[in-house]
């Protein structure tokens, strides 16, 4: 599972977004490794490589014989944290996750967390190295996760890129924020006939405490699941409470698929 925190500023939301693959991206300065995929083909330009600990893969939602994925086993995409703080000041972000980390960028310290300057435009600065970065990186080692998807929607491959749009927009992340959501998550949903799309509340957030010193004023962590289907169902839509922006504010975005 990958996820994408922000930080801006007094309500807490939270929401969750899912996918399992891992590609090439450069965001905000800095690029995540790419590596050619060992006897698994090759899908676009979303299928990218990573590595962990010097092993290549790639798609991991595949979970192939590598030591990275194991059957039925479901990594948290791309989660990624925004901090959006009112004035220049030091943050430290302390996170952990079930299964643990596979990556992490800066660098995780099991101990003491994250620990950056953070500015209101939401450029962080890392203690540790000195470097500058958009926000803060992390991905999850495959998990048993049982996530209910009995309620979210059934939207076509086709109109995935329009509903995302119009529900990420709805549901807090601003128009920045929703479009890098897409340009991770869109190429691995419109290639299927439609995908049964949910967005976790409780069930993400209790295998992912997050805690932020000091504390923000408005908390919004995003993360979708979703499941390729071959045909259309019905299902009881979800209904979002409307997300509020005020002083220090961090934001939270990833997915996984099933």
């Amino acid at each position: 599972m990958k996820l994408l925190i922000v930080a801006t500023g007094g309500a807490v939301v939270f929401l969750i977004g899912y996918q399992f693959a891992v590609y090439q991206s450069v965001h905000g300065g800095f690029t995540l490794p790419h590596f050619n995929c060992i006897n698994q083909q090759q899908v676009g330009t979303a299928s990218g490589c990573s590595s962990e600990n010097n092993t290549n893969y790639c798609n991991c939602n595949n979970c192939y014989a590598n030591g990275c994925c194991t059957s039925g086993g479901i990594c948290e995409g791309k989660p990624v944290i925004y901090l959006y703080p009112t004035r220049t000041e030091k943050v430290n972000v302390k996170l952990s996750y079930v299964s643990g980390f596979s990556k992490t960028i800066p660098s995780y310290n099991p101990i003491s967390g994250w620990t950056v300057i953070a500015h209101p435009n939401g450029t962080l600065t890392n203690v540790t190295n000195h470097k500058t970065y958009p926000y803060l990186f992390w991905e999850g080692n495959p998990a048993k996760l049982n996530f209910k998807m009995s309620t979210g929607f059934v939207v076509k491959g086709s109109d995935v890129k329009s509903f995302l749009d119009s529900k990420l927009i709805q549901i807090g992340l601003t128009h920045h924020e929703t479009y890098a959501f897409i340009a991770y998550w869109l190429p691995k949903m419109k290639v299927s006939s439609y995908d049964l799309i949910h967005f976790n509340g409780t069930e993400y957030t209790s295998i992912a405490p997050l805690t932020i010193t000091p504390k923000p004023d408005a908390l919004l962590r995003v993360n979708m699941s979703f499941k390729p289907l071959n045909k259309f169902t019905t299902i009881p839509p979800q209904i979002f409470s409307h997300f509020h922006r005020k002083g220090f504010t961090v934001v939270e975005w990833g997915g996984a698929e099933f």
